[in-house]
C-alpha cells in the first residue's frame, strides 16, 4: 500500500517539477523587467551612498 502511495507520490512531484522547470523561464522573464530595474537603483542608491560616505 505505501508503496503505491510512493509511486503516485513520485509521479505527482515528477509532474509538477517538470511544470515549474517549464514555467520558471517565461515567470522569470516576466518579473526580469521590474527585478532588473529594482537592482539597478539598488546599485545606483549603493554607489551613491558609498561615494558620499567616503568623503
Amino acid at each position: 500500500m505505501s508503496l503505491v502511495l510512493l509511486v503516485v507520490f513520485f509521479l505527482l512531484t515528477n509532474a509538477i517539477f517538470t511544470k515549474v522547470l517549464i514555467s520558471l523561464p517565461e515567470y522569470l522573464v516576466n518579473q526580469g523587467a521590474m527585478v532588473g530595474r529594482f537592482a539597478i537603483l539598488g546599485l545606483v542608491v549603493l554607489l551613491l551612498s558609498w561615494t558620499m560616505g567616503d568623503d
